[in-house]
């Protein structure tokens, strides 16, 4: 009864690689979910193994978009016995369509709820969902504030105002926690800030970061996207991971919602700067508001736009609740990362492993 066993949507993308890590290191046993595992698998592997975890792992071919994952049937019996779910599945791409971006993020939520319900000793749903769903004044705004009844809410206005990706981040969330709460299911949601580096190694791939770092070092940034008052949200990876795995620990967090967001994040400019510093550049002092670049980008200019516009949708001036989160960290005794050093080791992962290599 004291077996974890974890498994893993989404372990082949940074944070999942990072989550991974984390369970290893915390004595899971992971069943990780590929849909290229002849490629996928190696990667991961010699990625932990880099870092000193050398803990098995097992890989299952599968497909979200398709019923039961289109899973082998050795593979669905191993599932049976998982105790906990994961699930950083998904297509984070913009400018997605309605049906494209259902038929990717929608998808997954039938499946991931029977295995939940099937398996016999099940104990945690770990959902990783995005920190804009906790903004209550937007919530309010599109009629979301409250949503006891997703299957009744008119989402095709979401879809128009917002497109598919983070519409259908939206549509998944309520309706998965909807379903969790009827049929009675402990779970947990994590909404993630920006995420970026390891707070020590500054590793990370992200590509808008590697794009924006390019453009700084080459003194190819005309503006400062956005107002002063303007936060880029941000959280560090490693953190991200140890927060997930951590929560599973305590009864007090299940059925709880948490903002991972460094309540110290710094306002654009002021990332900006810390990121030029550490790469060895300055960043100009003009401004340009944030709304005419992402018009640009709908229109179809934003591959004209000399800055990567789309991690511009995570800025923002909205003051998120992170209180919940900082109480369990504490209790947890999760320590929190320096900005100062995370954003420093960034700066210097990604001068010397990506812009001086190009």
């Amino acid at each position: 009864m004291d077996k974890k066993i974890a498994f893993v949507t989404g372990a082949s993308g940074f944070i999942g690689h990072w989550v991974v890590r984390e369970l290893l290191k915390n004595d899971f046993e992971v069943i990780a979910l590929f849909r290229n595992p002849e490629v996928q698998f190696p990667r991961i592997k010699t990625w932990l193994g880099s870092r000193g975890v050398n803990s098995p792992i097992r890989a299952v071919k599968g497909d979200l978009t398709q019923p039961d994952f289109a899973l082998e049937s050795d593979a669905l019996e191993a599932l049976s016995s998982i105790t906990h779910i994961f699930h950083l599945g998904g297509s984070m791409r913009w400018n997605m369509s309605r049906g494209e971006a259902r038929g990717v993020n929608l998808a997954p939520l039938s499946t991931l709820v029977t295995l939940a319900k099937n398996a016999v000793n099940f104990q945690r749903f770990v959902q990783f969902s995005g920190f804009m769903i906790r903004n209550f004044a937007l919530r309010e705004e599109i009629g979301l504030a409250n949503c006891p009844r997703p299957a009744e809410y008119n989402w095709n206005q979401l879809y128009r105002r917002f497109g598919g990706y983070e519409a259908s981040k939206f549509e998944f969330h309520f309706k998965l926690v909807n379903q969790l709460q009827m049929l009675k299911i402990p779970y947990t949601v994590i909404h993630p800030a920006s995420v970026i580096g390891d707070s020590e190694s500054g590793e990370v791939i992200s590509e808008d970061l590697v794009s924006l770092a390019d453009v700084l070092y080459r003194k190819k940034l005309p503006a400062i996207p956005g107002r002063r008052q303007d936060v880029m949200p941000l959280i560090p990876v490693d953190f991200l991971a140890r927060f997930a795995v951590a929560i599973t620990s305590s009864d007090e967090t299940e059925g709880e919602e948490y903002v991972l967001l460094d309540p110290r994040s710094p306002d654009l400019l002021t990332f900006l700067e810390m990121l030029g510093k550490g790469l060895g550049v300055k960043v100009p002092r003009r401004r340009v508001p944030i709304s005419w670049l992402m018009l640009l980008m709908k229109l179809g200019f934003g591959r004209w736009l000399p800055l990567p516009v789309e991690p511009l949708a995570f800025v923002t001036n909205y003051s998120f609740d992170t209180s919940n989160t900082e109480r369990i960290a504490s209790h947890l005794q999760l320590q929190w990362p320096c900005p100062e050093s995370y954003i420093a080791h960034m700066a210097l992962y990604l001068r010397e492993q990506v812009v001086l290599s190009n």
